[in-house]
């Protein structure tokens, strides 16, 4: 008796605490390792948290400094919110958030208003640095408010196509994200799983 009662208070012990899983990549730029990103996964009951953060330093012309602050939670395998935030220099370049309100989803920039989006969102850009997109053909971009493409161009490698046409490629093994090659439009970069 003893012993189905501490299986059943472990049991319920496990499903209280959050189960967190956290990915670091190193940001590369010829050859050189300018940033790093951390991202994170968190399991808390039906809902799933993710975060991702980067740090980039490096000189092109100038010398550029990006942060970017990404954030999704997902409940019951849809999103209820995320918001992105991209600082270049200490200047704001990007600050979105988007909401589900119950019957759609109310996009922000800057706090105000952009637009709604009535469809369901199921997956988001952030989930690319945990899970491969296999199944996928679009995928929601937490700072613009807009679905992206996704397409499959090799075995575990996909693009995700921006809607200005920027082609982003992710590689995965065993279902992990290994490498990507990215491109903001100023710079390309590599992201290299540590």
């Amino acid at each position: 008796m003893q012993y189905w009662l501490l299986l059943v208070g472990a049991l319920s012990l496990l499903s209280v605490h959050p189960t967190t899983e956290t990915r670091t990549f190193s940001i590369v730029h010829k050859g050189d390792v300018i940033g790093e990103l951390v991202a994170t996964k968190t399991y808390t009951g039906s809902a799933i948290n993710y975060t991702s953060a980067s740090d980039v330093s490096t000189r092109i012309v100038m010398r550029v400094n990006v942060n970017s602050r990404l954030a999704a939670t997902f409940q019951d395998g849809r999103l209820v919110e995320s918001s992105a935030n991209v600082e270049v220099n200490n200047r704001s370049k990007a600050n979105s958030l988007t909401r589900w309100t119950g019957q759609e989803y109310a996009f922000y920039e800057y706090g105000e208003q952009e637009n709604t989006i009535a469809s369901s969102i199921q997956h988001s850009a952030i989930m690319l640095f945990f899970e491969e997109p296999a199944d996928l053909s679009r995928i929601y971009a937490e700072q613009e408010g807009t679905f992206h493409t996704v397409r499959k161009v090799g075995e575990h490698s996909y693009q995700k196509v921006t809607t200005r046409g920027r082609a982003n490629t992710y590689h995965y093994q065993n279902g992990r994200l290994t490498r990507g090659e990215l491109t903001n439009g100023l710079v390309s970069f590599d992201l290299v799983a540590n």
